[in-house]
This record gives C-alpha cells, structure tokens and sequence, in this order.
C-alpha cells in the first residue's frame, strides 16, 4: 500500500470523514471511495478501527470505578433531590436493576342509554333472563354529550 493510504487510515480511524482526509492529503474523495473497495485497504481500516475502539475501552474500563464513586457521592451528598434520584437511578441500571419500561393505555369509552339497552336486551337473552340488571352493562360510564 503507498504512504498516503496509511495516512488515510490512520485519520479515518481517528474518526475524520471523508472529505477531511481527502483535504488534508491532497486528494479527492472519489480516491478513497476507489481505495476502500479494495480488501487489504479495508482490512488494515478495520484493525485501526478495532484498535482505537479497544484503547477507548481501556480509558472506559480505567475509569469505571471512580464514575461510580462520583454516582455514590452525588446520590449521598446532593442537596438537590433531583440529582440524588438521578444518581440512584443510574447506579441501579448500570448494575443491571434498570425497570422495564411499560406504557399503560387506559381508554374511556362511554355508552349512551340506548346503546346500553341494547346490550342489556341482547345479553339478557342469551342468558335467557329477562329484566334483570345485569352488572357488566351498569357498570360502563354514560357517554357525556
């Protein structure tokens, strides 16, 4: 591979876009679109990406520990209930307590009169039962007009 394609892996993996590495080694984008169809091109790109990708994870990783002292600390020495509760919340998500989230529907429907009958007649006979208040229907809400 020529030197500038190891330039353009090097700042592609340090997360520079196209157009700016093509800026800065003197050629057109087309250039490298044509150089990452090519499998050693693409291969090496790869490997810088991972590269990069495990050294941002040993900065994570080396700092994990003192990001939870800071959560710990911001949930017992907040004066702002707000920024405590947010501190706990973290904590437990990243332990793996994070709630599942569900979304409650509660649909109001209402029935006029009529419709009520209706359904009273129709159930009614079904059971075989006439002019008995049956409870299913009383207790749906009357529409409001």
């Amino acid at each position: 591979m020529k030197p500038e394609q190891h330039d353009a892996i090097r700042l592609l993996a340090s997360g520079k876009s196209f157009k700016e590495v093509a800026l800065a080694l003197g050629i057109i984008t087309q250039t490298l679109y044509y150089w990452r169809q090519q499998p050693e091109f693409m291969a090496e790109l790869q490997e810088a990406y991972d590269a990069v990708r495990e050294e941002v994870r040993g900065i994570i990783d080396s700092q994990a520990v003192q990001s939870a002292n800071t959560l710990v600390a911001l949930r017992d020495g907040s004066e702002s209930d707000k920024v405590k509760l947010d501190a706990a919340k973290d904590l437990l998500d990243r332990a793996g307590f994070k709630p599942t989230e569900r979304i409650a529907i509660q649909a109001q429907i209402g029935v006029t009169p009529e419709l009520a009958g209706l359904i009273r007649d129709i159930l009614a006979e079904s059971r075989g039962v006439v002019d008995v208040p049956i409870k299913e229907i009383d207790m749906l809400p009357e529409r409001k007009t």
